[in-house]
C-alpha cells in the first residue's frame, strides 16, 4: 500500500478536477455559444493559464508553488464537448528524501461531456473525464510502478448562472480500487459595478478505506473568490481552506490557501 504521505499528496492532485480543468471547459463551452452564428457548428479554442498555487478540492496540486496549465477544446453546437487539460503538478513536499519522491511532474486530462440548456434559467452538464499521470517512480518498499490515473463521472445542474450544484463519483479513486464520492455547491454573481464577479464554494468529499486503518476519509472545503474578465483575458484571486479531516490526512497541502489565476483564450 503507497505510503501515507504519497497517497495524500497523489489525491491531492487527482482531487484535482478538476476543479480548473471542469472551469476551463465550461468556459470554452460559454464561448462556443456566444459565437455560434460567426463560427458555425463547431467550435475549437485554447487557454493558457498561471496560478500562483494550483488548489484542487481544497488541496495543493503543486506543493504551494506556481502552476502552468493549458487546454484545448472542442464543442459542437449540439452540446457535445471534448478536450484535454494539462497542469506542471507537484504531489511530494520539498523535504522529501528522494527514494521517496512519487515522480509526478504533470497531470493530462482528457474528457467528453454533453452540455444542454433546459431553459432561460437551468443548464446541465455531464462529463466523463481521466485523470492522467505520467512518468511516475516506482514505490521504494514494493518496487512496483506507481499509478494514480483514474476515471471519474461528473454531473452539474446550473440555476441563472448563480447557484451549481455538483456530483462526481469513481470507482477506483486514485487507483486505489475503492470508490469516491464528491458534491459541491458553488455560486457566483457579479457586483453592480467594475465587472467583477464575487464567487463561492462548499465542497464534501468521501473516499472510501483511504485512511491506514482502513476506514473513510470525509473532509469539507470551502472558498471565496473575486474575478473579472478583460477581454480574452480572465483573472482572479480565491481563498480555500479545508476542515479539520481534510488537513489532518493532507497536512500542509490542505492549510488555507490565497492564490491568484490569470488566463488567456482564444478560439482557433
Amino acid at each position: 500500500m503507497i505510503k501515507q504521505t504519497l497517497l495524500a499528496a497523489a489525491m491531492a492532485a487527482l482531487l484535482a478536477g478538476n476543479v480548473y480543468a471542469q472551469e476551463d471547459t465550461a468556459a470554452a463551452t460559454d464561448e462556443a455559444a456566444a459565437s455560434e452564428e460567426e463560427a458555425g457548428p463547431f467550435t475549437f479554442s485554447i487557454t493558457g493559464t498561471f496560478v500562483t498555487d494550483y488548489m484542487w478540492r481544497g488541496v495543493t496540486q503543486s506543493d504551494h508553488d506556481a502552476a502552468l496549465q493549458g487546454s484545448v477544446d472542442f464543442s459542437h453546437e449540439s452540446g457535445f464537448y471534448a478536450g484535454v487539460w494539462a497542469s506542471s503538478v507537484d504531489f511530494t513536499p520539498q523535504d522529501t528524501l528522494p527514494e521517496d519522491e512519487d515522480g509526478a511532474k504533470a497531470e493530462i486530462d482528457l474528457y467528453v461531456g454533453f452540455n444542454h440548456d433546459f431553459s432561460d434559467q437551468w443548464n446541465g452538464d455531464v462529463q466523463f473525464i481521466r485523470y492522467a499521470y505520467p512518468g511516475l517512480n516506482r514505490d521504494a518498499s514494493t518496487g512496483q510502478k506507481l499509478d494514480f490515473s483514474y476515471n471519474e463521472y461528473i454531473g452539474k445542474l446550473t440555476y441563472a448562472e448563480f447557484l451549481t450544484g455538483t456530483v462526481a463519483y469513481s470507482s477506483d479513486a486514485f487507483a486505489t480500487g475503492e470508490d469516491s464520492l464528491y458534491l459541491a455547491l458553488g455560486a457566483s454573481h457579479e457586483l453592480p459595478w467594475g465587472g467583477v464577479s464575487v464567487t463561492g464554494e462548499f465542497g464534501h468529499y468521501h473516499l472510501s478505506k483511504l485512511n491506514d486503518d482502513g476506514s473513510n476519509l470525509n473532509y469539507n472545503h470551502y472558498g471565496l473568490g473575486l474575478s473579472r474578465d478583460f477581454g480574452p483575458v480572465s483573472t482572479a484571486l480565491n481563498w480555500t481552506r479545508s476542515d479539520n479531516d481534510g488537513r489532518a490526512f493532507f497536512g500542509r497541502a490542505a492549510h488555507s490557501t490565497l492564490f491568484a489565476t490569470v488566463s488567456i483564450s482564444t478560439d482557433l
